[in-house]
């Protein structure tokens, strides 16, 4: 019973990585290329190492490339131009290390790179935060069985609506003329109050993205945290799960 629970709770546990190393391993494979732009060049999309929006710069003549209705479409292409080529660097790079494998050459990858099942492990957008399993307290009882198994289920029960794809998040900037929507980290959708920008330079136009672009960051952080607590609830089960085995194997105590 103690091991059909240790499988179940390390199987949710790899599921849950496998999906999240197809997300991750890209960013860290082509950090190095982090921007794109639309096609007039007029707005520079910044993306981080998760490849999400995280700057925007403006052309000082964006007023001769773009019209006014077309700056909008204009940061959706640019985030969009950037997130194609951190794509494309990123198939090169496996491309490459693959070939590298295959002449025999190792690709080195230390203890926390890998899952159990030998899949990439990237850092992602949480990496700061904590990453590891809630010790079980040596000197305690690891909580009784039936307590456990029903955690797993519950979890088990939690696995679809936890990792959907969490809804698209707004931002807004210069007092609200400016709104940015983002949805699985793309910018989906930017519209700019036309009034407001008739009245507006290289800077503030790029001051009022940006603000916009931080806003969504913000919220997206945020729908993203109940994903995080189930990873992290995962791990506790699978360090209480094997406490639990550990204390069978013991034998009944005196």
């Amino acid at each position: 019973m103690i091991d059909d629970l240790l499988r179940s709770v390390t199987e949710l546990t790899h599921r849950l990585r496998r999906a999240q190393a197809v997300l991750t391993a890209a960013a860290a494979q082509a950090r190095g290329v982090c921007d794109g732009t639309d096609r007039t060049g007029s707005i520079t999309i910044l993306i981080d190492d998760d490849g999400t929006a995280r700057d925007v710069h403006v052309a000082a003549d964006w007023r001769r490339r773009l019209s006014p209705a077309e700056v909008g479409p204009a940061v959706v292409a640019a985030d969009a131009d950037a997130a194609r080529r951190r794509a494309t660097a990123t198939a090169e790079a496996l491309a490459a290390a693959h070939a590298s494998a295959g002449e025999g050459d190792a690709i080195p990858l230390d203890d926390s790179s890998v899952d159990d099942q030998g899949a990439l492990i990237g850092p992602g957008p949480d990496a700061a935060g904590p990453t590891r399993p809630t010790p079980v307290a040596a000197a305690g009882r690891p909580r009784p069985l039936v307590d456990l198994t029903a955690a797993v289920l519950a979890a088990a029960d939690d696995f679809d609506h936890i990792t959907a794809p969490p809804p698209p998040v707004v931002g807004t900037g210069g007092q609200g003329a400016v709104q940015v929507t983002v949805a699985q980290g793309r910018i989906t959708e930017c519209t700019v109050n036309q009034a407001w920008l008739a009245r507006q330079d290289e800077v503030t136009l790029a001051h009022a993205l940006r603000e916009a672009i931080g806003a969504a960051a913000t919220a997206a952080l945020t729908a993203r945290r109940p994903y995080v607590d189930y990873q992290q609830r995962l791990e506790t089960l699978v360090a209480e799960a094997r406490a639990a085995l550990h204390d069978v194997s013991r034998g009944p105590r005196p």
